[in-house]
């Protein structure tokens, strides 16, 4: 089953970075670091458009690369897959390498 969205929502795959765990709270400087240390999270990441709605305005199409507010994205679970989705408005702006 496929969600198409409505109500100028955009479902969006994101770009989650991958963690890399420190040994033993030491970084590759030799710098100690406390047990319950963690590095600040972006407040924004990079997806990729799977499906926009008829009325969106923004002109993003499948495939586009973009950048969103983190805090934004909202995840939900439709038939045991996870979806992303984000409203038009979050939206910063379509990543090219032009």
């Amino acid at each position: 089953m496929k969600l198409y969205p409505r109500n100028r929502h955009i479902v969006v795959k994101p770009a989650f970075e991958k963690k890399v765990e420190k040994e033993s709270g030491v970084t590759s400087t030799g710098v100690l670091l406390p047990d319950d240390y963690r590095e600040k999270e972006s407040p924004y990441v990079q997806a990729k458009v799977v499906e926009s709605s008829p009325d969106c305005s923004i002109g993003v199409s499948k495939g586009d690369k973009v950048l969103i507010q983190r805090s934004m994205l909202e995840e939900i679970e439709v038939n045991g897959n996870n979806v992303y989705l984000v409203l038009e408005n979050y939206i910063y702006g379509v990543l090219s390498d032009r």
